[in-house]
Parts: C-alpha cells; structure tokens; sequence
C-alpha cells in the first residue's frame, strides 16, 4: 500500500513503530555495552586485587626477611632498642626530671628547702638489672653504665653536672663492680641505692669530695642467693636544685643473657631486689 493512500494517523503510528524499533535497538546496543563494561570492570578488578595480593605476600615475606635479619643486631627489651653485637647489647635512654617551682620568698612547704615552692619526691633511675633464675650470669660477662645529669646542657658548670660511670662483672649469685665518680654537682643530691636479701635498703651518697674516686659496690653480695633482681639503681633528691630541671642520659652494654635494662626506668618508687 502507498504512503499516499494512508491517513495522517496510519504515518504516525508507521513512524511510532520505527522509532520504538530504535529504541528497541539502543537499548539493546546499551546493554552489551553495560555487561561487556561490567564483565571488563570485574575482570580489572580481579587482576588488581590478585596483583595487590601478591604484592602484599611479597612485602610480607620481605619484611619477615628483614625482621628475622635484624633481629641479629637488635631486639626491643623493656620497650627500649638494644643493639646486639654478638653476646655484646647496648642500649641508651633519655628522660627528664621535674624539679618543682622555685620560690624566691622562701617560703616553700618543706622546711629543709624553703625555696622549693613544690617540692618533688625523690626519683629512682634504674638503669640496668640482672635476674638471679640460673645465676646472674656467666663466666667473663661483664656490665658498663654511664650516668649523666646535667641543666639546660650545661655539662661544664660545677653545679648544673653530675656523672657517675660504672664498670662490672655479673657471674653466679654475684653483681660487683667499680664506680667511677667523674662529676657531682652538690652534696645530698645524689646517691647510690641498692636491695638485696637479708639487708635494709642501703643509700651511699655520692659527694663532692668523691669527685676523681673509684670505689668498690656490690650490687649483690655473694651467698645471698639467687632470688630476685640485681639492680643498679641512682637515687636523685631534685630538691637540691628546685627551679632548675635536669636531663639524665644513661648509655649501657652488658652480656649476661639474664641481663637487660629496667623497665620501670624513672619512678618515685623505692625499687626492691623482690621485683
């Protein structure tokens, strides 16, 4: 039939079916593309996170690698980084010591140090300690320490600087060595504190007029057994220098295998050989 002879209506609903047809046809060309993108995108995906997977392996075992070679030379001990050079560890920490406010009228809380308007109660630097399960340690093994208290870097000065180094041996139910005092910066301020079984807590002080001396310390005396800890251990009294805060640094190596370096390293809290 000729278009001629159709009405205006027959056209339109000619032109209605062919575009629907389109339509029909776009749609379809729309969806292949969809599923073919999605299909595509999935794919992508899989390949990425298959490649994402390996590289993580990779790293993993690569970081087990490291771990497993560093752990030749270092371990963490007490939450601190020791440097491990055969049966040789070394370790360094660094902390700060709150000396309270300083009171220019005088007219502090304690009595002895009027000046010290808040006075501080002593602090205990325990820097290294030896367990008694098995003996303190071997034949040959030996401990370095070095104690260093100073003011606003003020290492020069002769009342702003204290240094105390430590050399010993750690063997059987035995820890002994010689202190050498190189600097005290006052009197009163500073002492050595060690517990051990059977014996009250001893202080010995560390005075100005022992500046340039070496003396001899048991840590723990030998016949006392095994129980508990060794421990080397400075008491400082910050009341001496109210106002005047000081920095202490202390550096060791040691190589007993029952040695390490304290944990609780700065506390107001009497340490004890019992724990």
């Amino acid at each position: 039939m000729s278009n001629d002879n159709l009405t205006m209506t027959e056209r339109l609903s000619q032109v209605a079916t062919r575009a629907n047809a389109l339509c029909q046809t776009v749609e379809d060309q729309v969806g292949i593309i969809q599923s073919t993108l999605s299909e595509t995108v999935t794919h992508t995906k899989n390949v990425v996170a298959g490649e994402i997977t390996s590289i993580n392996n990779q790293l993993e075992q690569a970081e087990e690698q490291f771990n497993q070679w560093k752990g030749q030379y270092t371990q963490e001990i007490n939450g601190l980084p020791v440097t491990v050079n055969g049966s040789e560890k070394s370790f360094f920490y660094r902390s700060y010591l709150d000396s309270g406010s300083y009171d220019g009228d005088a007219t502090g809380p304690d009595s002895d140090f009027p000046r010290c308007g808040t006075p501080k109660p002593p602090y205990y630097v325990n820097m290294l300690e030896f367990s008694g399960n098995g003996g303190f340690g071997g034949q040959g093994d030996y401990f370095k320490l070095d104690f260093i208290m100073a003011h606003r870097g003020m290492f020069a000065s002769p009342h702003y600087a204290d240094q105390i180094q430590f050399t010993g041996t750690s063997y059987h139910d035995c820890v002994s060595g010689q202190l050498e005092i190189k600097k005290v910066s006052r009197n009163g301020a500073l002492k050595l504190f060690i517990s051990e079984p059977d014996n009250e807590a001893q202080e010995i002080e560390i005075s100005k007029d022992l500046e340039g001396a070496t003396i001899p310390i048991y840590f723990r005396k030998i016949g006392k057994g095994y129980s508990g800890l060794a421990r080397i251990t400075m008491k400082v009294d910050t009341r001496y220098h109210c106002g005047a805060t000081k920095a202490v640094t202390v550096s060791g190596k040691y190589t007993s295998s029952n040695g390490q370096p304290c944990a609780d390293r700065i506390t107001h809290t009497q340490p004890s050989w019992e724990n």
